[in-house]
């Protein structure tokens, strides 16, 4: 028996397949509700249906309202791996998802998809290639393996700054698999577009900024100090 029932509202084709994890894609979500004339379908984890508002009281929840497929196992894995700080276990995070959609992507059949490649590039390879029509969107947010492995790694070896590059060096043998068949990159910032296109200069890359979001309930902190207690102040960011 599967532990899969597939809703008879998604068997059917969509116009849009998101598939990512729930922090700016949540935004795309929303402007997706708001949009009547596009069928589309949210597949991602950690988020929960909108009936457990009512007995849910956190307010950093975020919930499915509609048009949505949640990957439970993998929900649960992370909440348990992140609380419990089992970071090892994110390895499996990826496989959870690709099974999800390994069960779901037959009956929906996206028109356009929109991705991030680090969760499930292996199951839309594998539609992409019976589906060659299909309009596909990788969503990368990290500068390209290649140039950190070559630019930040010897930096931090002539500094004597202990990195651990082991997923780096891993993300980089997933990113030449997505190279094979994907076109279309959506990144952050012209910067890390530049990064990829030292050692891929063929794809075409899309600028979007998320931007800077602050949490609706997030209240200003004030921090007094004595004249001169501050020494030094770092910014980092955009």
């Amino acid at each position: 028996m599967t532990i899969y029932k597939i809703d008879s509202l998604l068997m059917k084709k969509k116009d849009v397949l998101l598939l990512a994890r729930p922090d700016h894609s949540y935004g795309i979500y929303e402007e997706l509700l708001n949009q009547d004339s596009i069928d589309y379908l949210y597949c991602s984890f950690k988020l929960l249906p909108r009936w457990m508002k009512k007995i849910i009281n956190n307010p950093r929840a975020r919930f499915y309202s509609k048009g949505y497929s949640n990957c439970i196992l993998q929900s649960v894995l992370h909440v348990y791996r992140v609380r419990n700080n089992k970071y090892h276990y994110e390895k499996y995070e990826q496989s959870l998802f690709e099974f999800h959609l390994k069960h779901l992507m037959p009956f929906i059949k996206p028109r356009l998809i929109h991705y991030w490649p680090c969760y499930s590039y292996k199951n839309v390879r594998k539609y992409k290639l019976k589906h060659p029509e299909t309009l596909t969107f990788a969503d990368v947010y990290y500068p390209c393996e290649n140039w950190v492995i070559d630019n930040i790694k010897p930096l931090s070896e002539q500094y004597g700054v202990k990195l651990d590059f082991s997923k780096v060096e891993r993300d980089a043998g997933k990113l030449k698999e997505i190279m094979k068949f994907e076109n279309n990159f959506l990144v952050p910032s012209e910067f890390v577009a530049d990064t990829y296109r030292k050692y891929y200069p063929d794809k075409n890359y899309i600028v979007i900024p998320y931007g800077i979001t602050i949490w609706d309930n997030y209240s200003k902190k004030e921090l007094k100090s004595n004249p001169g207690q501050i020494k030094s102040f770092v910014y980092a960011g955009g």
